[in-house]
């Protein structure tokens, strides 16, 4: 919704970044599916785009952990919502552990933590937290996309629709 987000997809797509964008966003739909209806048949393929999504990149893994948790806050709020979360949680991690684990096993844990803090990875702490909520601030970038994206969530939060301003 906001144009960093468009430039990280431009300046640093490939195969990798485009096949787990596209699970979490499918994993997405699902999730509100998932949420929205509290139909079981949602947790099969749910729990798989999840474990893809592991085995393809660490920050949309994040993004896709996020969004059911901003799902279940705004959709499910009940002991079965967070059942369905926790079990495409534990799911998708079961499905993506034997790869990692056969790494891990191969090459210790350390290539995770180094990998996490490459290209302002998850690795980067409060800092890179703090240059993300200042990124709108860049004189590179139009400040009228950002006002626009700022309004529209304070529009979305006025009219008690969270999901979206929240990031989902």
């Amino acid at each position: 919704m906001t144009p960093p987000v468009l430039q990280w997809h431009l300046s640093a797509g490939g195969i990798v970044r485009a096949s787990a964008f596209l699970f979490a966003i499918t994993g997405a739909y699902t999730g509100i599916k998932l949420f929205k209806t509290g139909q079981v048949k949602w947790l099969i393929p749910s729990t798989m785009l999840f474990g893809m999504t592991i085995l393809t990149h660490p920050v949309y893994t994040v993004f896709f952990g996020t969004t059911y948790l901003v799902m279940f806050a705004c959709y499910n709020k009940t002991p079965r919502g967070l059942i369905h979360g926790a079990l495409v949680a534990g799911g998708g991690i079961l499905l993506a552990s034997p790869w990692w684990l056969q790494i891990i096993a191969t090459h210790g844990t350390d290539i995770f933590t180094a990998a996490s803090g490459t290209h302002s990875g998850l690795g980067g702490g409060v800092g890179r937290l703090l240059d993300q909520f200042l990124y709108p601030l860049a004189p590179e970038l139009p400040a009228v996309f950002f006002a626009g994206s700022f309004a529209g969530a304070v529009y979305l939060a006025t009219k008690r629709r969270f999901s979206c301003p929240s990031g989902w």
